[in-house]
């Protein structure tokens, strides 16, 4: 939703900019003297920087120094939309239908290759390929995710999800390590 209001007010020729918070897109009005968040998917509402940090968990000292909250490029929105994708066809029960795990495993490749300071684009990347059943690719993107979720001090709780499902990645490594070869 807010991609489509802020390509409405670029239209229009309002000073509106798509903003990235932690596993949010949210939109900015900045005309040079006031900034207002503007929450799309709470029928417009105008929000405060803390507010919208309480909502998604963003750490303070990453909002002003760090990747959020700043005005997100035209490749950061495809790439949290692919995410958004890739999310929730990723997390079904059923498996990634209307999808095939293979052409999901693309576009969260291709989200994570547009983002790839992401740490949260990352993860779910390295998800889908887990539960794709690639515990070698879903590795690699938790070892890039580890440093850019200390680097942007994202909150203990995330960051202790991403522990664990680290150790879940390097058991599935081992575990693929320890089956035996199939015979030609």
């Amino acid at each position: 939703l807010a991609t489509v209001y802020q390509v409405v007010c670029e239209r229009a020729g309002l000073p509106v900019y798509p903003a990235h918070a932690p596993n949010h897109i949210f939109c900015r009005w900045d005309d040079g003297t006031s900034k207002l968040n503007i929450e799309t998917t709470a029928q417009g509402e105008i929000t405060t920087d803390r507010q919208v940090a309480g909502i998604t968990h963003a750490n303070l000292a990453a909002i002003k120094d760090g990747p959020y909250f700043r005005k997100a490029s035209k490749k950061e929105v495809l790439s949290d939309q692919l995410n958004n994708l890739v999310y929730d066809l990723a997390m079904r029960k059923q498996g990634p239908a209307p999808l095939s795990w293979e052409q999901l495993i693309k576009l969260g490749d291709l989200a994570a290759k547009l983002s790839p300071k992401s740490h949260e684009i990352l993860d779910t990347a390295a998800t889908a390929h887990f539960r794709a059943g690639n515990p070698v690719r879903a590795l690699a993107y938790s070892d890039q995710i580890l440093p850019l979720a200390k680097e942007y001090g994202v909150m203990p709780e995330v960051m202790a999800e991403y522990e664990k499902r680290h150790k879940e990645y390097e058991a599935g490594v081992q575990a693929k390590k320890a089956q035996p070869a199939l015979a030609p």
